[in-house]
């Protein structure tokens, strides 16, 4: 077996409508066998994954896969379900999942779902190598395969390495939260980086977060709350009671300090080391010394603060509120007159209440400090402890090593929040862990001699979220309520456009005239990013990269998005749902790709539209319009045939059109509403309305402005008021007009010394037939096609494709590599006399420039509009016009 290529699709595409992993797989001479084929096949894979009789499969019910194993399916089929499952066993719960034949009978796309991106794929490979190797270890291999030697897998190690991907990957449980309570909210989230780093919302009204730091946190803040001794003096001067602590580099000066505090002390390292280092109650000169040496070797400078008894509360403050209270206490075991410390910790680490991620307890964890920690009460980790003898463990009380908490929030004194609120704004933070100790939490702490031990920046949201002991609390909300109050967006409207031509045509102008109206437009299409009408990105960007990019940048007010099918196959929907979703066509693709699957992946834009989203769909093509039956939400039909039956019943509903009739585009809101938009000859977009493609791109823009006005009026609050009339729309369609410099390749126009120029991305048969019929309708009489010997046409269209060349140009100017050009063989056949065929674009463009004729017009055809339009341009500069 062979897997040729894995990946993961980022958001809707062919197969469902959350991101999978698509793995493409040879499954070589396998395909002509299936399990039933091989019962000791089933056999050995249920004694491997027993947890597979709990997969549904096509069957709707537990036992389900297992039966279809037993009847008889396919080996790509079951590599699907144990990618599923061995994450499911590495705790990544999942369950969907897709396989279905690619191009040749033994290679298949196995496609299933996963949450994080890097364990989902390794899964993949390992259920491969499993599957493979349990058919390898048959006693009786089938005749035409080779017996592979292949080392049995270790399913543990699997699980551990798949669960050590997931911890390293996966976002963490403070973070988690904040991103679910984003989600619950309907804020959309972009993760940045492959840890902590978030962004919750789109475009100019995106946050940050990274753990629990947001975009808001001061850096200031954050650096005085790392200094103990600034923030002690800040708020003792402040009337904040806290614990006294000095800083020194110097053992004879710790004990002078020593002198000034007071014994017992408490000695640790000057940065934070997860507990490490840190003595408690240290209580006399000697033991200083020890605890200083001990400290010092972590970092140079040490602490000496007072040691208070009490317990240890953790306020999580946000916004400058108590959002949550825990009293937290360090890992620790209780005896039971048989079993070592060691044995003990082992039997609790057992409990399923310990582990990582969402769970309430860590693991609790014996190092060199639990060694420490003991020996200074007279235990090791062999030590038996006494019936009920309880012994802490570790002095932090972070989850991570296997600390307790208890939810308190309740039980708190409001002297103490306020206080303590009061403490986190004087050192300026908006999100704070500030650890308390004091007798009780029910009293005010400034009384019963209780002290702030220090402000944290980036606390640990889990002693709150999932305590041990006590109701969970969802301080996310505070969080998401702090970067998104009331009133404000999280999101930016969203244009995503389809269909086989004039997307990018439409794009461009949909963004022209949003831009004309004062929004701040990001773009992503085919031509590269855009900003207003600036390119800020070469390349093509009408794929999920494009949409993403555009969605993170801080300038976007509102996004444009072109969408390919062909990037929807490949990578997934760069978007989750678009507010105006666009349909110009459905034709006839050009490729060799399945027409279902291409029509298919186009009408997914429309029903990844939201619930309160407008389609706009083109009326005068029929599995367009066909498809309108499908369609929930409200649409926005666009027609130059005004005798269309689709549209009398759409009127009669009082639905909206846009249309082309007599030479003007009208709006027309049922049958009792016209307003006039533009003339025809006023849109030099559409060369006088002789490009008659560029009339339905015009009437497809206008139909998406109309669209979105509509739907930001209520939604979105800019302070702008997205309220626009037809009449606002008709600067913007006027003075729209691509050029070469800008947009090249949208049949952009240009004249050198007498030759006119018409330059179009026209590669496709369809685009073709369309700039044929344009050219066809200007009076020059003689007339020039300059093209690539290998534009993109399908075999079936390429006859009459060079039919239709011969017939209307003089001259045919072919550039690239002749050899396997159909379309040269075709044009050759039609009339050889017309052609002439360069090595070089260039070497054409240098026979035209020797040789203008002032009556001529040439047709210029590109597919890759950016370096041709630079030849043309010099092209146009070496002649002087």
């Amino acid at each position: 077996m062979n897997i040729i290529g894995i990946k993961a699709l980022q958001g809707a595409n062919y197969y469902f409508e959350e991101p999978v992993i698509m793995m493409t797989l040879d499954i070589g001479e396998w395909c002509r066998y299936n399990s039933s084929d091989f019962k000791e096949f089933t056999l050995k894979l249920k004694e491997m994954l027993p947890t597979l009789s709990e997969h549904h499969c096509s069957e709707g019910m537990k036992g389900g896969l297992l039966a279809r194993i037993d009847e008889g399916t396919g080996f790509a089929h079951i590599i699907e379900h144990v990618a599923i499952e061995l994450q499911n066993m590495a705790g990544i719960e999942v369950g969907a999942g897709k396989t279905r034949i690619h191009e040749e009978p033994s290679i298949f796309h196995v496609v299933y779902r996963y949450i994080d991106d890097e364990s989902g794929i390794y899964a993949g490979k390992k259920a491969v190598y499993i599957v493979e190797y349990i058919l390898h270890s048959l006693e009786n291999m089938p005749e035409g395969i080779e017996r592979k030697i292949i080392e049995k897998p270790d399913l543990e190690t699997i699980i551990n390495e798949i669960t050590e991907i997931k911890e390293e990957f996966t976002l963490g449980p403070s973070t988690s939260a904040i991103v679910a309570e984003a989600k619950r909210s309907g804020i959309p989230v972009i993760r940045l980086d492959k840890k902590s780093l978030v962004q919750l919302g789109a475009g100019k009204f995106a946050r940050r977060i990274r753990a629990t730091a947001t975009d808001m946190t001061n850096i200031i803040a954050v650096d005085t709350a790392e200094i103990p001794s600034l923030v002690q003096s800040i708020l003792d001067k402040s009337g904040i009671p806290i614990i006294q602590t000095r800083v020194t580099e110097n053992v004879d000066e710790a004990i002078k300090i020593a002198e000034t505090i007071g014994f017992p002390l408490v000695v640790k390292p000057y940065l934070g080391q997860k507990g490490k280092g840190i003595t408690l109650n240290v209580r006399n000169e000697e033991e200083l010394k020890s605890a200083y040496y001990r400290a010092r070797s972590f970092t140079e400078l040490v602490i000496l603060e007072e040691y208070i008894e009490g317990f240890t509360y953790r306020f999580l403050v946000i916004n400058g509120k108590t959002a949550a209270v825990a009293r937290r206490t360090p890992a620790s075991v209780i005896g039971d007159g048989e079993h070592t410390i060691s044995q003990l910790a082992d039997i609790e680490n057992k409990n399923p209440r310990r582990g990582s991620g969402d769970k309430p307890l860590g693991k609790i964890v014996l190092d060199n400090e639990s060694d420490f920690l003991l020996k200074s009460r007279g235990y090791r980790t062999d030590t038996i402890l006494k019936q009920g003898e309880q012994v802490s463990l570790q002095i932090s009380c972070s989850p991570a090593l296997g600390g307790y908490s208890v939810d308190v929030t309740k039980m708190v004194h409001q002297s103490n929040c306020y206080f303590v609120e009061r403490a986190v704004k004087i050192v300026g933070l908006d999100i704070a862990g500030v650890d308390v100790v004091a007798p009780s939490i029910r009293e005010f702490f400034k009384e019963t001699g209780g002290k702030i031990l220090g402000v944290s920046t980036s606390p640990d949201f889990r002693p709150h979220i999932n305590p041990a002991e006590g109701q969970g609390k969802n301080v996310a909300k505070s969080v998401i309520d702090m970067l998104f109050p009331e009133g404000s967006n999280a999101w930016i409207p969203l244009i995503a456009v389809a269909g086989t031509s004039g997307k990018t045509s439409t794009s461009h102008m949909i963004t022209h005239i949003l831009t004309s109206l004062g929004e701040d437009v990001g773009l992503a299409s085919s031509e590269g990013i855009f900003m207003g009408t600036t390119k800020i990105k070469e390349g093509d960007s009408s794929n999920a990269n494009g949409a993403q990019t555009l969605l993170r940048d801080p300038e976007a007010g509102c996004a444009i998005i072109e969408v390919s099918h062909e990037s929807i196959e490949d990578e997934g929907l760069g978007y989750q749902k678009a507010d105006v979703s666009v349909l110009l066509n459905l034709h006839d693709e050009y490729n060799d790709r399945n027409s279902e699957r291409t029509e298919y992946l186009k009408k997914l834009v429309i029903r990844q539209t939201e619930d309160w989203g407008i389609a706009v769909l083109n009326a005068d093509d029929d599995l367009v319009s066909s498809f309108a039956k499908e369609i929930r939400n409200e649409i926005i039909y666009f027609s130059s045939n005004e005798d269309n039956p689709v549209l009398k019943e759409h009127l009669d509903k009082d639905g909206t059109l846009v249309l082309y009739k007599n030479g003007e585009i009208i709006v027309r809101q049922g049958n009792d509403s016209t307003i006039p938009l533009a003339r025809i000859y006023e849109l030099p977009f559409t060369h006088s309305g002789k490009a008659s493609w560029q009339i339905y791109n015009s009437l497809a823009a206008a139909a998406s402005v109309l669209a979105l006005g509509r739907i930001s009026e209520g939604r979105y609050k800019t302070g702008k008021g997205r309220v626009w009339k037809p009449a606002d729309l008709h600067f913007g369609m006027v003075s729209f007009y691509p050029s070469i410099n800008d947009i090249p390749g949208l049949l952009n126009y240009l004249k050198i010394d007498g030759l006119e120029i018409f330059f179009d991305r026209a590669i496709t048969e369809i685009s073709m037939e369309y700039v044929f019929n344009f050219i066809s309708r200007q009076f020059t009489k003689n007339k020039m096609l300059l093209a690539p010997l290998k534009p993109q046409i399908n075999s079936s269209f390429i006859d009459s494709i060079s039919r239709k060349a011969v017939l209307l140009f003089d001259r045919i100017l072919l550039f690239g590599d002749i050899e396997e050009s159909e379309w040269y063989t075709s044009l050759y056949e039609k009339n050889s006399s017309k052609i002439t065929v360069y090595k070089k674009e260039q070497d054409a463009l240098d026979e035209i420039s020797g040789k203008i004729d002032r009556e001529a017009l040439m047709l210029y055809v590109t597919d890759n509009p950016r370096k041709s339009a630079v030849l043309l341009l010099k092209l146009q500069e070496k002649l002087g016009s």
